[in-house]
């Protein structure tokens, strides 16, 4: 290990002239970087956590083009649930990040509601007159009118299913939606 030599120099108006060495200041050895205390290690994990660790149920109110499946398949292994699989529970099925549910099947409806939803994050795939569907109301579910297709990554692309986006202010909706409350008071 190289010793370190500090040299304290004097400023004066006239002259640099050298003081004394500061060795005897410094100690003897100087610890080394490898006696340094380890930093704390990451509380973060490396997997994601919280709700977006949790596999997806799209259910799908509208037909779902092979591309936009295909930006699905980019994030995570995708399984399409058919009436076949009617008495199987989904949590034991194959492992899946994405399982689109096409709720015009029956069979789909009735699983759905033997199935602790808690356990998926539920997204709506349907069209913006779909929105106002009743099975919407009784999932409580995120509800997407397309598919986000500018995401940076996995945990960007859950993110932006999981929040629905933000519609700009109208006047003319806050007027009819005003009236509508006036009407059901």
């Amino acid at each position: 290990m190289a010793q370190h030599y500090c040299l304290a120099v004097r400023f004066s108006l006239l002259s640099l002239e050298p003081m004394a060495s500061l060795d005897a200041l410094l100690p003897a050895t100087l610890p080394s970087s490898d006696s340094r205390p380890a930093a704390p290690a990451s509380t973060v994990p490396a997997a994601s956590v919280g709700p977006a660790a949790k596999p997806f149920l799209i259910l799908l109110a509208k037909p779902i083009t092979p591309e936009e499946k295909a930006i699905f398949a980019e994030f995570g292994r995708c399984v399409t649930w058919s009436a076949k699989l009617m008495n199987v529970p989904f949590a034991t099925l194959d492992a899946f990040d994405y399982m689109f549910c096409p709720m015009d099947l029956k069979e789909m409806r009735l699983m759905l509601g033997r199935t602790d939803l808690a356990a998926y994050n539920v997204v709506t795939y349907c069209s913006f007159l779909q929105k106002a569907e009743d099975f919407v109301e009784q999932l409580q579910c995120v509800t997407l009118t397309s598919i986000p297709k500018h995401a940076v990554n996995t945990d960007d692309f859950n993110t932006m299913l999981l929040n629905e986006k933000l519609v700009s202010p109208s006047q003319v909706r806050s007027a009819i939606k005003w009236v509508f409350k006036c009407l059901k008071n």
